[in-house]
């Protein structure tokens, strides 16, 4: 089989390996469509300060049961499925208490500590895969993943329902976060980025307010506007010093951000707004298995517009071409899918 390796920054070989053989509680899985995720794209530039080249990329994975171990209960050869790209323990005190996400012992695919899915095939144990029922179309299954994110991020802030929020970020997380967010109830989302074309598409899924941040102004923006202040919960999906200045500027007193993006350096935090405005700052990581079943309903039962986040698609042979056009667009992309079949 072929997998594509990032060998050195910003370079990828594709390389002829082995095609895995699953175990008793395996399934051999063929890889159909890959979402080029953030993360990736970190990891790609040299920018992940933990998970450097040589690595295999990709956790956005979605594919066809090719061959299963004799005691594998939940999946059948041909049946279509999605990948959940991490596995807990079970044991640890987290497991115990039910944040697996946080498992001391944490699985993941994609480089962290296993080879990710920009592969034709993956042997994988049956608990990191979910089914993707009739109604749902490949490209369609590929945002199950990302949209866990959102509704994870979304379930952290406890409730949104009738509340204003504001999403720093209009990203493929920050695009979702408000869809999400739209569903479950919030009365007035505000969306920022710097990108023109990301805040137009933001207003086309629903943001009652865009603000590019970009404008030296921004800032001035907001005091003229004292109704763009007063947000319930704001969700940081940049996570820089910039992004982090700005949530405490958005958020309400005794209110809630929550930092969903994970930032590739050390960030500076003034504390000061947090303890005298009694902010309360929560962190948004990976998901729940629950988290999972409901995106994946979500965007069974069309409540997510998935077309609209769908970029360009590229055959896997043609990866390198794929991670330039993201880079030379410079954030006009949102999704990008590799073909891998």
């Amino acid at each position: 089989m072929r997998r594509i390796k990032l060998v050195d920054t910003r370079e990828f070989e594709i390389e002829e390996v082995s095609t895995p053989r699953p175990g008793e509680k395996e399934a051999l899985v063929r890889i159909k469509k890959v979402g080029i995720c953030g993360s990736d794209l970190h990891i790609y530039r040299g920018e992940n300060p933990v998970i450097k080249a040589p690595v295999v990329l990709g956790h956005e994975a979605v594919g066809i049961v090719e061959k299963t171990g004799p005691k594998v209960v939940s999946f059948r050869e041909g049946q279509r499925v999605v990948i959940i790209p991490y596995v807990s323990c079970g044991r640890c005190e987290y497991c115990r208490s039910n944040h697996p996400n946080v498992c001391d012992n944490l699985l993941t695919i994609g480089g962290m500590t296993e080879n990710g899915a920009f592969a034709e095939y993956m042997v994988l144990p049956e608990d990191f895969l979910i089914n993707i029922p009739e109604g749902i179309t490949l490209e369609e299954a590929v945002l199950i993943e990302p949209t866990t994110v959102a509704v994870r991020a979304i379930k952290r802030s406890r409730n949104v329902q009738g509340k204003n929020i504001a999403i720093l970020g209009a990203g493929t997380i920050g695009l979702l976060i408000l869809q999400v967010a739209r569903i479950y109830g919030a009365k007035r989302i505000l969306i920022t980025d710097i990108v023109e074309e990301k805040l137009k598409l933001a207003k086309r899924l629903g943001a009652d307010i865009t603000l590019d941040v970009s404008r030296r102004d921004y800032f001035k923006i907001l005091r003229k506007d004292d109704g763009l202040r007063k947000f319930d919960v704001v969700f940081d999906c940049v996570v820089n010093r910039e992004s982090i200045k700005l949530s405490f500027s958005l958020v309400k007193k005794a209110h809630k951000v929550v930092v969903v993006g994970i930032p590739t350096k050390e960030v500076e935090v003034n504390f000061i707004p947090i303890i005298c405005g009694e902010l309360d700052l929560s962190g948004s990581y990976l998901y729940l298995r629950e988290d999972f079943l409901e995106a994946r309903k979500l965007i069974k039962d069309k409540s997510i517009n998935t077309s609209s986040l769908i970029s360009k698609q590229f055959p896997f042979t043609e990866v390198a071409r794929a991670f330039q056009e993201i880079e030379e667009n410079k954030g006009k992309l949102v999704k990008v899918i590799l073909n891998m079949a």
